[in-house]
């Protein structure tokens, strides 16, 4: 299906199938969430739209069984896998480009979507890093992030009603995002969560972010030596305020 949106499975059965999933291999595919592993083999286990930078190994895997999908899971139900939806963003040059996405199983493209969401939308595995930027020359000057939806992180689901059904109960989760952003001359700040000076943990409130002023990018500045200082670790300071 093209939407975004996480349908919830349990209990199917299949007969004289080979093909349980298709995903839309348009703009956007949303997720099968598979609560008692009658769908994907894992109970909790997800099946997404494939994007190379989902493919973690052990954690997702590409089957016959779900076209243009990549099925995530684990043994013990542990694992999810959300939306995460990009959007808000200024200037409106960044509108219908692509977001690049980056992970350390791999490189995808996200397409901007006009209709439904006016902006990305693409799936992320918990408690996994990745970087984004939209392939524009422009940087955002505002951007906003929403992972998931309340219900489906902090409420329980599923039949559980005997010994056979378990409910998929709620867990502390995170992603763990980084946003190039290379033009100094707008002021940068959060408006969710607390500015670190250190990188976020899952341990942070939610929404708390940190910049970093990598040095291979600050030697190609005539910084100020007090600018120059604070290159190559995480800063306390807003993008104004440098």
């Amino acid at each position: 299906f093209q939407t975004t949106c996480t349908m919830r499975y349990e209990r199917a059965r299949w007969f004289n199938s080979s093909k349980r999933t298709f995903s839309d291999s348009g703009k956007m595919a949303g997720i099968f969430w598979d609560l008692d592993g009658t769908l994907t083999g894992y109970p909790n286990g997800f099946v997404s739209k494939y994007f190379e930078f989902n493919t973690f190994p052990g954690k997702c895997n590409v089957s016959s069984e779900h076209v243009n999908g990549v099925v995530c899971g684990a043994a013990d139900g542990s694992l999810r896998v959300r939306t995460m939806k990009v959007n808000n963003q200024e200037p409106w040059q960044l509108d219908g480009k692509q977001m690049n996405v980056l992970s350390s199983s791999g490189f995808d493209q996200v397409s901007y979507d006009f209709f439904k969401v006016k902006g990305w939308a693409f799936p992320m595995v918990e408690n996994q890093t990745y970087d984004m930027r939209v392939n524009d020359p422009n940087d955002f000057q505002r951007l906003s992030l929403q992972y998931s939806v309340r219900p489906y992180v902090m409420e329980a689901h599923g039949y559980g009603a005997g010994p056979s059904y378990t409910n998929t109960t709620p867990k502390s989760e995170d992603v763990l995002v980084h946003l190039n952003y290379t033009d100094w001359r707008d002021h940068f700040d959060g408006t969710t969560g607390e500015r670190l000076s250190r990188m976020p943990t899952s341990d942070d409130p939610f929404g708390s972010f940190s910049m970093i002023l990598r040095q291979d990018q600050c030697d190609a500045f005539n910084l100020t030596e007090s600018a120059q200082e604070k290159c190559g670790g995480y800063v306390n300071d807003t993008g104004l305020e440098l």
